[in-house]
């Protein structure tokens, strides 16, 4: 008899689309330690850069509403 044919079925992740979170949160822990004055402003320009382009304003808790 002739062999068989099989279907291998090879699953690949996919990549997780809100990874883009943790390294926002960690930037979110650096700016918590700089000054009191440079805080502010760090913390936005984190949130602009992750929040901007992934369309997170007002859907991820560390991205609010703006106003």
């Amino acid at each position: 008899t002739s062999p068989q044919p099989v279907l291998r079925i090879t699953e690949i992740p996919a990549p997780n689309p809100l990874a883009w979170v943790d390294a926002l949160k960690g930037e979110l822990e650096r700016c918590a330690e700089l000054g009191f004055f440079e805080r502010p402003d760090c913390a936005w320009n984190a949130r602009k850069q992750f929040c901007e382009p992934n369309h997170a304003w007002g859907t991820v808790k560390d991205c609010p509403v703006q106003p």
